[in-house]
């Protein structure tokens, strides 16, 4: 008897499991298309509440797409050193100095990153009226303000 329940068992996990698999999948869609189109608002209410020219709006957007861009690449780069990392606690004995160096080379990399934003976002200000960089930097205060508008597009939690 136990051998005849085996099969039914088996059919209803694999549809359990490939219903699960199918819903992650289409909320990863889902939710993709949502945080780009909450980036892309965040882009609006900036141009709208500062009232960018045209080319001072062109101006956001590039710096928005080199931010990206530069973020994607420190996003690369901690990737091989998590590997790194990883291979250093398949080690039989824990190599602290090179966990410490691993994590200085990532911390380095993105103070670097951070500096060379923020000469890029302080390039562009200067190209806003008085006005227009207060109201940049009162919106800046928000908590997430940069990260949503700036980065490729997240969902607060």
């Amino acid at each position: 008897m136990a051998k005849a329940r085996l099969p039914w068992v088996l059919l209803t996990v694999s549809l359990a499991l490939n219903l699960f698999f199918a819903g992650g999948a289409i909320y990863t869609k889902l939710t993709a298309e949502q945080w780009t189109s909450e980036s892309e608002q965040r882009l609006e209410v900036v141009v709208e509440r500062l009232e960018l020219s045209a080319d001072r709006r062109a101006g956001l957007e590039a710096l928005r797409e080199r931010v990206q861009m530069r973020m994607a690449s420190l996003r690369g780069g901690w990737r091989e050193s998590r590997k790194e990392m990883l291979a250093e606690l398949a080690r039989p004995e824990l190599d602290r100095a090179r966990v410490k160096e691993l994590m200085q080379r990532g911390m380095t990399a993105r103070a670097a990153l951070f500096e060379e934003l923020l000469v890029d976002l302080h390039a562009y200000l200067g190209t806003l009226s008085d006005a227009q960089r207060r109201s940049f930097l009162e919106m800046a205060e928000e908590r997430g303000f940069m990260r949503d508008l700036f980065g490729p597009g997240r969902r607060r939690r």
